[in-house]
């Protein structure tokens, strides 16, 4: 069917290599200030979130407030996440302008790896087809358990700028499609074109097409579109990436509108994710001089729509260019580190940038933490890991509600007030949450300077030492030891038969360097907890290696961990005031790999990493060695609470009110 152009609907246009909307009868440049944002909230099984709709209202809310005017939303999410959307523009001045991005079936990937296969190329065609019925308040999905499903009533296209097709394309999908499909290089379709391109291109060109085509005949509407791509896919050429990805390019100059342009290319590039892009051929400023390659290359508009900086307590990536690092990040940081790539985004020459995300989501898994791996993520979706990065990139956290959860770790102990000590003789308080378990202990005259506090933790029966060499002696074997001596030289270690860092960097696979023999199950010795950030690196060139890059995750930060103070640390694991000590040590750091299943990892050396043990208790003893006395507990159990009906506050991080001064003034 033949249209004329010029009279189909649309609120976005691409010109002079800008996107422009349409907005007070005039045309006019949108530089985008760009927040993802999806329906997560605590409580609900993945993709079976039931989030109110006045949440979400009030989070678009806080987002415009932010002075921000774009949102992105990387699936379909429930109804009432687009009927608050709808409500919340329809009544904003300065509504918020939408980009739907519509990622590709990863499962499906890992079957074929060829785009051209039938099941990828109609799971495609379907997925954008949906999201295209969704956002024009015409969709009815009941079938499908990739994302959400329900009735969809509420029109949002008046505010729907584009769409970005392809997220979670791997770098191996695009390399096996070209090579199995080397034949395909063009296509002439209504609205776009290939010529002299990839077959990979090939494939992108003709989903555009359909997607315009979709739109235009259904809805009379021709939206922006997109494909994403990563470092692995984009054009450039990194010198030291691996054969499986340098053959990966994808190069939307190659595909063409055939009446005017609605492409743009987006980019999800975060700085801390490849190990190739640490030792790019750039003297200074790495970042900043890849993304003036990537304008320099392009003649058509380049967002950058997904980028950010996780404020965990772990770390699973580094950044050795500048330190940009994916986790052990603090609020304020977090904060600081967004506004300077997002200087450095656009002062390059993009459009704007989209920053991920809005909020923490306890869904996502940390794709470069081994030790996630085996954890157990059937219940993730209910707990927050702050050992996990990729949980914490949000501007917005979920803090559980009540006095009998989350104590704020500032030395003010009123929160301890509500709990009963475990110990007739000494004042040691224990509690816990999701994601936390939290340590009491006020002893006269306490000092860390020259104080010893030893606490040893026995999570399992199968493992644990009650002796530590010759520095302190347990009641009960014990599986972690938390050791204060100091306010910068505190940390936790752990029995070396329980090191799962060890058994699967060391001994599972030779990684750091190889243990030939399991630990012996009796051992006296107890060994720093460690995360790994990066294998072994390989330089083509010089047929040199580059050691694996791996941090003490063990090392206890000293600091005020309440949002309400001037010294607030968001990475505050102890403080101690006056005679008084707490602590808070995450689940994952003592290796319970679900604290609502009460599951904890097993004896992995016996049994395999997917081992586990129920645990109901905790045992555990304090040793401790003041200037006037000297004692170790009996054995103290601490049982786990079951969490159930928990709610959750919404709290805005330190990094948003940053961002939002930021994007103020620019």
């Amino acid at each position: 069917m033949d249209y004329d152009l010029n009279h189909i609907g649309s609120i976005g246009r691409i010109k002079d290599g800008k996107i422009q909307i349409f907005r007070d009868n005039r045309w006019e440049d949108l530089l985008i200030k760009g927040v993802q944002i999806n329906s997560f909230t605590p409580g609900y099984a993945r993709n079976k979130s039931s989030v109110n709709k006045s949440d979400v209202k009030k989070w678009l809310k806080q987002i415009s407030e932010m002075n921000a005017n774009v949102i992105t939303i990387p699936s379909i999410q429930p109804p009432s996440f687009y009927n608050a959307i709808f409500d919340y523009n329809l009544e904003a001045k300065d509504p918020l302008y939408i980009i739907h991005e519509i990622p590709i079936d990863e499962k499906i990937i890992l079957k074929h790896f060829d785009a051209f296969n039938k099941e990828i190329y109609n799971s495609m065609k379907k997925d954008i087809s949906r999201t295209i019925d969704v956002v024009h308040g015409n969709g009815l999905i009941f079938d499908n358990s990739r994302h959400h499903a329900g009735i969809y009533l509420k029109d949002i296209s008046a505010y729907v700028l584009g769409y970005i097709i392809g997220t979670n394309t791997n770098a191996e999908l695009v390399t096996l499609t070209n090579l199995k499909n080397s034949h395909k290089t063009d296509y002439d379709g209504m609205y776009f074109s290939v010529s002299n391109g990839k077959a990979f291109e090939v494939f992108i060109g003709e989903l555009m097409d359909f997607a315009a085509g979709y739109e235009i005949d259904k809805y009379k509407q021709f939206s922006l579109l997109s494909y994403v791509s990563t470092m692995e896919t984009d054009p450039i050429d990194h010198k030291n990436e691996s054969n499986a990805t340098r053959y990966a390019n994808i190069n939307l100059e190659n595909i063409i509108g055939k009446s005017e342009s609605k492409i743009f290319a987006s980019y999800a590039v975060h700085p801390n994710t490849y190990d190739f892009f640490d030792y790019e051929e750039r003297d200074e400023l790495v970042f900043y001089n890849y993304l003036l390659d990537i304008n320099n290359h392009h003649s058509i508009p380049v967002l950058v729509s997904d980028i950010g900086i996780p404020s965990s307590r772990g770390m699973s990536k580094v950044d050795i260019d500048e330190g940009f690092n994916r986790g052990n990040v603090t609020e304020i940081q977090q904060g600081e580190q967004i506004i300077q790539l997002l200087d450095y985004i656009y002062e390059s020459g993009c459009i704007g940038a989209v920053v991920y995300s809005w909020q923490d989501d306890w869904s996502k898994t940390t794709a470069f933490n081994l030790i996630e791996d085996y954890s157990d993520q059937s219940s993730s979706t209910y707990w927050y890991d702050p050992q996990a990065s990729d949980e914490s990139f949000g501007l917005m956290a979920f803090r559980p509600k009540g006095k009998e959860y989350g104590i704020s770790i500032d030395g003010d102990f009123k929160d301890w007030d509500y709990f009963n000590p475990i110990s007739k003789d000494y004042d040691i308080k224990v509690t816990s949450d999701t994601s936390y378990l939290y340590l009491y202990f006020k002893e006269e005259g306490l000092s860390l300077t020259d104080d010893k506090i030893y606490i040893g933790l026995d999570i399992t029966p199968i493992s644990g030492s009650r002796y530590w060499e010759d520095k302190v002696e347990f009641p009960i074997p014990v599986d972690f030891i938390l050791e204060f001596e100091g306010y910068n030289q505190s940390r936790i270690v752990v029995h070396e038969r329980y090191n799962l860092f060890n058994y699967l960097c060391k001994y599972y696979s030779n990684i750091i360097e190889k243990q030939e023999n399991p630990p012996d199950i009796n051992s006296n010795i107890f060994s720093a907890i460690y995360l790994l950030n990066r294998k072994h690196f390989y330089f083509r060139d010089t047929n040199t290696v580059e050691h694996p890059v791996y941090y003490e995750t063990g090392r206890f930060v000293y600091g005020n961990a309440n949002p309400n103070s001037s010294e607030y640390n968001s990475l505050a694991d102890f403080n101690k005031e006056g005679d008084a000590i707490e602590v808070r040590v995450p689940w994952m750091l003592i290796n319970v790999k679900n604290p609502l299943r009460k599951y904890a990892q097993g004896d992995f050396y016996s049994k395999g990493l997917d081992s586990q043990v129920y645990i109901n208790h905790i045992g555990i003893s304090l040793h401790y060695q003041g200037k006037n006395e000297r004692f170790t507990t009996e054995k103290l159990t601490y049982k786990i609470p079951s969490y159930k009906h928990i709610e959750y506050d919404h709290i805005l991080k330190k990094s948003y009110y940053i961002l939002k001064d930021y994007w103020k003034d620019n």
